[in-house]
């Protein structure tokens, strides 16, 4: 048979509703206690990795925009280390090589979007409602079906001869979620 308890006075319950915070803080305290027992203090490597993770991050550089000031200090910092490390300089120019670059940019007044449905235009923002890769080769002008691929790598949704719309874009390394196949062109409207 239960026990049958009388209700508890008003003290008695402001002890039982405290017990339990304190005896959770001091549950927590041990769990951190024994969590950091086992923590090992980072090595002479890794503390020389993480200061130069430190000094390439750092905001001072904003952003390093190739041929930017901030990237200039960002390779000179890189060729200290190369030479403070003994590694022999095997470019054009010590520890230089020239590497031709292309600018593309998309000329904002001369681009625009439009999405329409039902006989209408609804102009889109670009950089604010719409974003895409810059590149050479497209066509003055997409025409073609919508198809949302979300997050989704598209490889098992028909695009051809489609627009994917894309909540991230695409994967172009290799990563946990594959690369998706190339779409074709959409033709000129």
């Amino acid at each position: 048979m239960t026990p049958i308890h009388p209700p508890a006075t008003a003290s008695e319950t402001r002890a039982r509703v405290l017990r339990l915070p304190l005896l959770s803080l001091a549950g927590c305290t041990l769990l951190g206690a024994a969590l950091s027992a086992h923590a090992t203090e980072p090595d002479a490597a890794t503390k020389r990795w993480w200061n130069h993770v430190l000094g390439l991050s750092n905001d001072s550089l904003v952003g390093r925009d190739t041929g930017s000031p901030e990237h200039r200090r960002a390779l000179e910092y890189v060729i200290r280390i190369l030479q403070a490390n003994g590694v022999k300089p095997a470019g054009e120019q010590g520890y230089l090589q020239s590497v031709p670059l292309k600018s593309v940019s998309m000329v904002m007044d001369r681009s625009k979007a439009t999405l329409a449905r039902d006989g209408k235009e609804e102009a889109l923002g670009l950089l604010t409602d719409i974003a895409g890769p810059v590149s050479l080769g497209l066509p003055p002008t997409l025409s073609g079906p919508l198809v949302f691929a979300g997050s989704d790598n598209a490889a098992s949704l028909n695009v051809a001869g489609a627009i994917l719309v894309r909540l991230n874009p695409p994967r172009l390394v290799p990563g946990p979620t594959p690369a998706p196949p190339p779409s074709p062109a959409c033709p000129p409207a």
